[in-house]
């Protein structure tokens, strides 16, 4: 019998696939879906936070611009897949000032010493989805790359 798991982690390529479709620059497109798609790349959505669960608009992890790049600090908990993953669809707050949709930004964050990942076991229903717990300290990463 197959388990939740396997559901979660063969949809997460078509999660995050079709937001980069969707919402992605050219160069990200070009970057990140084609190995998406041969399973070349793995992918995790970021979107679950200690405090607020799977709230977008409760987000604390924040993303604040500097120039040409964005610095990513926070956390997020119970990520399927974050123990493989290549490329994380993270939810961050980029919006202080702003209390609506427009206080949220998606953004691609590749793996990097500045991400760190802790598994998360005996977890009920998903233990074989890698799930995880993602830290980003002060994770600096180029804009619209």
């Amino acid at each position: 019998m197959l388990g939740a798991s396997l559901a979660c982690l063969y949809s997460l390529p078509t999660i995050v696939g079709e937001a980069i479709h969707v919402f992605g620059t050219r160069q990200q497109k070009e970057k990140y879906l084609k190995p998406i798609i041969e399973g070349k790349l793995t992918v995790a959505e970021a979107l679950t936070e200690p405090r607020g669960g799977s709230d977008f608009f409760g987000a604390t992890a924040t993303a604040r611009r500097e120039g040409d790049f964005y610095v990513l600090n926070g956390q997020k908990r119970f990520i399927v897949g974050a123990e493989g993953a290549d490329l994380f669809l993270v939810y961050a707050r980029t919006n202080q000032d702003a209390t609506s949709h427009k206080a949220i930004s998606a953004l691609l964050v590749e793996r990097r010493n500045e991400v760190e990942i802790q598994h998360v076991y005996g977890l009920m229903g998903t233990r074989g989805g890698g799930t995880g717990r993602v830290y980003f300290g002060m994770c600096k990463f180029q804009w619209g790359t």
